[in-house]
């Protein structure tokens, strides 16, 4: 094949390739997230630490300025000295727009404060490229409630960060 027609082939492939990306970008090149965009939240809710199985379990609703009304449900697993929480896990923002997806580290007394640091790994619709750090800082409300087998608080998060879409 000459020259000219591999230089051809290889323009008009690119041109389709373009050409699908403004119709379905998914399935066309490759999205990379863009430009960071600042997130600041406030929330309220619950965290549960099952004391038999290390479990952690969270459901908290909120609000943000960029994602509007939002809930949060987080899974994992920790550890439990005294009431000072070591955890790690999933965590899932559902907005009405997609949900964004992504891990977390938490430390702090259960008594007083949390600090945890998330980090977006993805999501849907909107949020399926996203990438991006937010640090959730968590006081707690009134006397965690404690039986046999978990401990569990009420607590106000804010949380700051970075969100690439």
């Amino acid at each position: 094949m000459t020259a000219i027609k591999r230089i051809t082939l290889a323009t008009i492939a690119l041109a389709v390739a373009l050409a699908l990306a403004t119709v379905n970008p998914a399935s066309a090149l490759a999205r990379t997230a863009g430009p960071a965009v600042s997130i600041e939240s406030q929330s309220t809710g619950t965290l549960t630490f099952n004391k038999k199985d290390g479990t952690v379990t969270g459901e908290e609703s909120g609000y943000s300025t960029q994602l509007g009304k939002f809930k949060i449900q987080l899974k994992g697993t920790g550890t439990l000295h005294g009431t000072t929480i070591k955890a790690q896990g999933t965590y899932t923002v559902i907005t009405t727009a997609g949900e964004l997806t992504g891990k977390f580290t938490t430390t702090g007394d259960l008594r007083k404060q949390q600090r945890s640091v998330v980090t977006i790994t993805g999501g849907t619709g909107p949020f399926a490229h996203a990438r991006g750090t937010v640090i959730v800082d968590c006081i707690t409300l009134g006397t965690p409630q404690e039986t046999d087998d978990t401990l569990t608080i009420k607590r106000h998060c804010t949380g700051r960060g970075e969100l690439h879409l």
